[in-house]
């Protein structure tokens, strides 16, 4: 996989833009599609930073790194909770798959790093060895990158990559091009566009257009951060592009990696009349 090299390659989410009002979660992240459907999920211990920790590395394989004690001060529970919810969406057993997939592929492990506060990026995953998803604590809560729905934007590029290493690289950007129809990928140019044309029918917000990877990434964002939201919008007629686009990332998630993560895609309602049924690959060369 080329995006692993000896020297860890930053990649920088959400550079020097503002996080749009309608994607700041709220207080704690709705949960009303996945009960709805039945689902157990997983609580970590968040009663001290200890206790979370050794709970990370037991249920998910994950180590947790807080060099700062972000998570021992002020609001620390409230981020704990968020990020056990968000994993717990996942399932620790999608989890446990993917930390296993990069431990035997490429050599890494995975740690949970929280990290000081910037103005040009909420979070961030850092490739080598050690692969670090880092999210930027911000005592500003709207700029705070220790949430539930930023996670998910992080192991949504994870689950990307690994997609790409069991399908042909090139063969996602081309079928999310696909149910893109006309609008296409815009690089920096996402805030322009966005506010010309207004893609909500095809793209959950203006990020997303910026590049086949962030487009994936923001789904898994909204999955998490705001279900009841998703639901409202992927049953709506109108948004008969973002329903399909919504329903490929699933097929991919579960025929590449897992479908141990059914929660994350409860605002789907699932239909398998829709299911896209993408043929398992040889993996890739």
């Amino acid at each position: 996989m080329k995006i692993f090299t000896t020297v860890a390659l930053v990649l920088l989410i959400f550079a020097m833009q503002p996080f749009p009002a309608g994607a700041v979660p709220p207080e704690r992240p709705k949960l009303a599609a996945a009960a709805a459907a039945g689902e157990d999920l997983l609580e970590l211990d968040t009663s001290s930073v200890s206790a979370f920790s050794r709970e990370l590395r037991k249920h998910y394989a994950i180590s947790l790194k807080d060099n700062n004690s972000y998570l021992s001060g002020i609001g620390g529970k409230k981020m704990m909770d968020e990020i056990s919810l968000c994993l717990s969406l996942f399932s620790p057993e999608f989890i446990k798959k993917m930390v296993d997939y990069y431990s035997k592929e490429h050599s890494s492990f995975f740690t949970l790093e929280i990290v000081k506060p910037s103005n040009s990026y909420y979070a961030y995953v850092e490739w080598g060895t050690n692969i670090k998803i880092c999210l930027a604590y911000n005592s500003n809560n709207e700029r705070n990158g220790v949430k539930a729905s930023v996670l998910a934007h992080e192991l949504g590029h994870m689950v990307h990559f690994i997609s790409e290493d069991y399908m042909r690289k090139a063969r996602i950007k081309l079928d999310l091009m696909e149910i893109n129809g006309k609008f296409n990928y815009v690089g920096d140019k996402y805030r322009r566009d966005w506010n010309e044309y207004r893609h909500g029918t095809t793209f959950v917000r203006s990020y997303s257009l910026y590049s086949h990877y962030e487009d994936v990434a923001t789904i898994f964002e909204e999955l998490v951060g705001d279900p009841e939201s998703m639901q409202e919008r992927l049953n709506d007629p109108l948004n008969a592009s973002l329903r399909k686009k919504v329903e490929y990332i699933r097929d991919m998630t579960y025929n590449c990696i897992s479908d141990e993560c059914s929660a994350l895609f409860a605002p789907l309602e699932e239909d398998d009349s829709a299911y896209w049924k993408i043929e398992s690959l040889p993996k890739a060369s």
